[in-house]
């Protein structure tokens, strides 16, 4: 699976919403304070699978090869979901490819990419080893290659609105082989 990028103009009104190039679907939910948070949803393909959905700091950097290389650079808030075979992301508010994002008006940049669109992952740590800092860069023969910065974890999103704390260091372990398998196995939502 090559990376899948898309900008979207929700109607928040009209959600819930389904974006087949994605495989996700798109909704509100109230949060603890009771105010409306768009959460996107990966949707399960023959096989059950489990994920864990995160707020995060992110940015990502592409280029695809097809368009001349142009590059494409968005960042700053998001949801970053861990699947046991797919990454998928949505930034809610920042910029990408030049245009403002603000989930509160329904515009999102979104992305997906398998697991073995992944070369590798590098983390920077602070002085006492704790995890600050992730890259995980695609593999060289991407079509569409890319860099994915992250640089913050502030917590795991649930499905009903609610979350709970979470950090860089459980995300790198998700994507680790046995972490993925754990979300095959028996999952978290």
């Amino acid at each position: 699976m090559v990376l899948v990028t898309a900008h979207f103009d929700l109607d928040l009104a009209g959600l819930p919403v389904k974006s087949d190039l994605l495989n996700t679907r798109f909704d509100r939910k109230p949060n603890v304070q009771g105010e409306p948070t768009l959460l996107m949803y990966p949707l399960m393909s023959d096989a059950p699978t489990y994920y864990v959905r995160y707020a995060t700091g992110m940015r990502l950097a592409s280029a695809d090869r097809s368009q001349g290389g142009v590059p494409t650079q968005a960042g700053r808030m998001g949801q970053l979901i861990v699947t046991a075979d797919r990454l998928l992301g949505m930034f809610i508010q920042g910029s990408a490819a030049g245009k403002i994002i603000d989930d509160t008006r329904g515009s999102i940049y979104t992305f997906a990419c398998s697991h073995d669109d992944l070369a590798s992952v590098e983390v920077k740590t602070s002085w006492r080893g704790k995890a600050v800092e992730a890259f995980l860069n695609s593999t060289p023969d991407q079509d569409v290659p890319f860099r994915l910065h992250l640089f913050a974890v502030v917590a795991s999103l649930k499905d009903d609105g609610g979350y709970s704390y979470a950090d860089l260091a459980g995300v790198l372990q998700l994507l680790t082989p046995a972490g993925r398998q754990g979300l095959w196995a028996h999952g978290e939502t």
